[in-house]
């Protein structure tokens, strides 16, 4: 696979949250694949030469690229709801041998105010169910 960063956007699948404050990782990943050029497809769970490489839980839609180091990236958006981004999170860090530092997670937080980012490198979930996902995963 050789990607060397993965940036995930948590959101929920469906056109009855699309443009939901809950969706904003989706929103993000959406704004920066397209001014990139870059376009989501759906994940494939098998190599082109037929090896499984996820199990039948992992569903998302990504797009890959390169950044100006020359290292692979991919986006991902999983197409599972919330509560179970780990599902994808977990398998797709292992199967391209990352580690979780590898991994940058968009996601909405009710703490902050509409419009404020905060980044960090490390803490807790929040309650956030998401991220709570994705601790477990990892």
């Amino acid at each position: 696979m050789g990607w060397h960063r993965i940036a995930l956007g948590i959101g929920n699948p469906g056109p009855e949250y699309a443009s939901t404050r809950h969706n904003v990782g989706f929103m993000v990943l959406d704004l920066l694949a397209n001014r990139l050029g870059l376009t989501f497809q759906r994940l494939e769970r098998k190599s082109p030469t037929g090896q499984k490489l996820f199990g039948g839980k992992v569903k998302a839609q990504v797009a890959g690229g390169v950044n100006q180091q020359g290292q692979k990236f991919l986006l991902v958006k999983p197409l599972t709801y919330v509560n179970l981004s780990g599902d994808v999170v977990g398998p797709l860090l292992r199967a391209a041998e990352l580690t979780p530092e590898s991994l940058f997670v968009v996601v909405d937080d009710l703490n902050l105010p509409l419009g404020r980012i905060r980044v960090r490198p490390s803490g807790s979930s929040g309650g956030h169910n998401g991220l709570r996902s994705i601790e477990a995963a990892l």
